[in-house]
């Protein structure tokens, strides 16, 4: 992330970021019902599928410019 941001800054441009921690949501929650909540709220198709897409996945890293985090699971079994 902080060679992202170095990037457009050395340009000139303004970088706003933001974080969410779901890692509540992950384990605890009825992954349908977000599903539906998200939907009648009118959330993108495309980032309800992402979502339905990680649960399914279940592991994930997180990559800061050329390197990458030992995997982690999303949602407890």
């Amino acid at each position: 992330m902080k060679c992202i941001v170095d990037y457009y800054v050395k340009f000139g441009y303004t970088v706003n970021l933001g974080t969410l921690d779901i890692s509540k949501a992950f384990i605890e929650m009825n992954h349908c019902g977000l599903f539906i909540k998200l939907m009648k709220k009118s959330v993108l198709v495309n980032l309800i599928r992402v979502l339905e897409i990680w649960f399914a996945v279940g592991t994930t890293c997180v990559k800061w410019c050329n390197f990458f985090s030992r995997l982690f699971a999303l949602a407890a079994e």
